[in-house]
């Protein structure tokens, strides 16, 4: 969804050679992400992936407190597809970042706007 809105953004901007971060834990990603990101490729965007969370499963937090729950009542879980979101970059001719990595991340941003790029 994240991915698909961010395309929707550099369309309706009309300019070509743009950057798109998605920020994830690469949960919920299905084929339409894969095809998502080999469209900002075709359409001269580069996808940077930052991972977010750990590998292992961690509850996650609902917005009015307390966790999500499933449909059984059960915290839901969420842990870091650093795999997926890997292959999502490659695909959006971009690159993967995990936490650690934020400082190259932004080393990245920088140097694209040193070029006279932008990024949403």
């Amino acid at each position: 969804l994240g991915l698909e809105r961010g395309l929707e953004s550099l369309a309706a901007a009309g300019e070509r050679g743009r950057v798109i971060l998605l920020a994830s834990d690469g949960g919920h990603r299905g084929p339409s992400a894969l095809a998502a990101a080999r469209r900002a490729a075709e359409e001269g965007a580069e996808l940077l992936c930052l991972g977010i969370g750990g590998e292992t499963p961690a509850p996650v937090p609902a917005p009015e407190g307390g966790n999500l729950l499933d449909e059984r009542g059960l915290p839901r879980t969420s842990a870091l597809d650093r795999a997926g979101l890997e292959s999502l970059a490659r695909a959006g001719s971009g690159r993967f970042f995990d936490e650690e990595g934020l400082d190259e991340l932004a080393a990245a941003l920088a140097a694209r706007e040193g070029q006279g790029r932008s990024y949403e």
